[in-house]
Formats: C-alpha cells, structure tokens, sequence
C-alpha cells in the first residue's frame, strides 16, 4: 500500500497542469490511505493498514475550502500473543487554507474535528468492550497538484488526536495527543481525487499565469477642453466680445484589420514551463484588441517548441502554453467559443535549432483564423 502511494505522489508532482480556478467551487473528493495507531510499548502497530474515503468540498474563495469526509480505516496493533485488529469508521468537518491557489502545484494545511466508531477484535484487554464510540481532533499538511481544468490530486497527512484510550485493545496505553494527556491518537497518509462539478465566476486573482490577476496600463491623458477654451478666449482681441467653440466628439477608431495567420511576437515563457513572462503581457493586450475589433472571428492558438527535451515532452507543453494564452484571452473578454488550442511540439520549426537565436523563434505562439 505504501509503494503503490508512494508512486501515485511521484507521477502527480511530475505531471502537474494549469488549473482554470473559479473564485467558488463545489467538488467531489475521494482516494485511499495508510492509517497508523501511536501506541504504548505495550503494543507495536502493524504494517497491515489501509483505507478509504469520499468527501464533499465547498470551496469559498481560491484559498479558503470547508469538507465533510467519510471515511473507513483498518489497523492492527500487535499485543503478543494477540493481534487487535480494529475497523474504524469516521466522519470529520475539516477546514483547509490554500497557500498558493495559482500554482500548479499548492501546499495546504487543514485542521478539524470529527467523530468515529471502532470495533476492536481479538483484544489483549478483555474487559474492553468490542466497540468503542468517541470523538476526535484533526489537523494535517497536504500539498494539491492540478490535473487539469475540473481535476486536481491531492497527498495529505494528518495527525488525529481522540478522547479514549481504548483503540489498540489495552486501556490506559495512550501515548497523550496535542489536546489531551493520556488519550490515543493515530496518523494517516491519504492520496485523492477531486472533481470539480460546480464552478461559480472565473478567478482573476488566477485567471493569467503566475497568479497575476490583472496587469494595469496607463490610461491615455484626457484632453482638458475647457482649459483649451480658456486658452483661445485669453487670446482673442477685445473687440470680439464671444466665441463659440463647438467641441467635436473624437473619431472612432477604424476597426484592426486581422490577417490570416500571424506570429505574437514577444510573447514568451519561462524555460520548460507555460508560465508567462512579464513581457509577454502588453503583446496580448493588443491581441485582445484586435480580436474585439473582428468579432466573427475564431482563432485557432498554436504551440510551438524548439527541439530541446523529449518530442513527447514538448507536444504537451506546447499544448499547455497555447492553453495558458486562451486562458488569458478568456480572462479579457474574448468568448472561449471562438478559441481552439492546438500544440505542434517542435514538428513546425521556423529557424533552425542549432543556435540560440535560432531556438528562440521556434519558441513561439501563432494564431490562425480559421472562420
């Protein structure tokens, strides 16, 4: 159980996504664990653990989330010359805080409380009852790895510190949690799964890559016409006792005309990776501009790499770097209907890939109208 949790972690830090996070959300949780019982030397917790759980999330902000969980563990504890074998069954309301909601990959921290019932089997203590009912107290560290847009995995560990003395089958051998001094408490590992199935407004605080929520440009300066009057009034010889000056409203600007196919130059990434630079910013702003100006045009977002990394490597983060720019364009207004991602890897390159400069084109996002 442990191998196989222990693989699961390593393939989701590996193959972490951007998220398309929403500012609420409601997601459907559920994944395995490996419990374990912190007992007196009387006893020795057994290798023999494992478990399952399902859990229901409220997000309420991108950093703030409230679940309620379900949840069954087996453990053993072994009591020479007998094995206390314990099921155990809980149910916990649990807080989680985000620390970086944006990132791919986000630590969290979750604390709660909770209650069970367990039924003990072949306990060396037999004026125990067979069941035991009680509550507890959580808290825990996790980290949550984005899978894609309605998916993200998630590796938890969590400390549960009880009030009875009773779960390894031997009264008054509790080791004493953080909230109390003599009753047991017992760890688990989780790995998981949620499904985002409800998702209120798209998050600005995570709508552009890097978590930037919105990148503020100067406004043009506004013309001050009645200090321009004033100006022309000062001026004119006394004899002429009014003038009217009739403001005309500025000209519309003439719509941006959109090619076929063009390059967004300027608009790179950091190396290896679909995070935007700072410069890539203002180039897609007046790419906003333009698909505003053509309303009835859909674009299909190409990604292109150079040949640096693994062909398999690079189709998928081509891909993502497309992606990362239709997330932006979604982000200022252009309807996602008329946006499509398609990634090329380094299968199209522009320049040769043996130089710097040469790499640096391939490097590239294209646009290509295709209505």
């Amino acid at each position: 159980m442990k191998r196989i949790l222990l693989f699961l972690a390593l393939f989701a830090f590996i193959t972490p996504l951007k998220a398309q996070l929403a500012e609420n959300s409601w997601s459907f949780g559920f994944g395995g664990s490996y419990p374990r019982l912190m007992n007196h030397s009387l006893n020795k917790a057994s290798d023999t653990n494992y478990g399952g759980f399902f859990h229901l999330q409220r997000n309420t902000s991108e950093n703030v989330a409230f679940r309620i969980q379900p949840g069954y563990s087996h453990m053993e504890a072994d009591a020479t010359p007998l094995t206390t074998k314990l099921d155990l069954i809980a149910l916990n309301l649990d807080f989680l805080y985000y620390l970086a909601p944006c990132d791919p990959v986000s630590p969290y921290f979750t604390f709660g409380a909770g209650g069970f019932m367990a039924m003990l089997t072949d306990h060396f203590d037999t004026t125990l009852d067979d069941q035991v009912i009680s509550g507890q107290l959580n808290m825990g560290l996790g980290a949550d790895i984005k899978l894609g847009i309605d998916w993200s995995m998630f590796i938890e560990f969590n400390y549960h510190s009880t009030f009875t003395d009773e779960l390894d089958g031997v009264s008054g051998s509790g080791l004493g949690g953080i909230f109390t001094d003599r009753y047991e408490t017992y760890l688990d590992a989780k790995i998981g799964w949620n499904y985002y199935y409800d998702k209120g407004t798209l998050s600005r605080k995570c709508a552009l890559p890097g978590g930037i929520s919105e990148l503020v440009l100067p406004e043009p300066e506004k013309v001050d016409y009645d200090k321009i009057e004033e100006l022309i009034k000062s001026n004119i010889p006394r004899v002429i006792t009014r003038e009217v000056v009739v403001e005309k409203e500025p000209e519309k600007p003439a719509p941006r005309a959109i090619k076929k196919s063009w390059v967004l130059e300027g608009v790179n990434f950091r190396s290896g990776s679909a995070n935007l630079t700072n410069e890539s910013y203002p180039i897609l702003y007046d790419a906003v501009e333009v698909l505003k100006s053509n309303p009835a045009a859909k674009v299909e977002i190409q990604g292109h790499t150079d040949s640096s990394g693994g062909a398999a490597f690079n189709l998928t983060l081509s891909e993502r770097r497309a992606q990362a720019v239709r997330d932006f364009l979604v982000a200022n207004g252009i309807s996602a209907s008329r946006l499509f991602v398609k990634g090329y890897g380094e299968s199209q390159p522009m320049a040769d890939n043996y130089t710097s400069a040469g790499m640096a084109m391939n490097r590239r996002i294209e646009f290509k109208v295709i209505e």
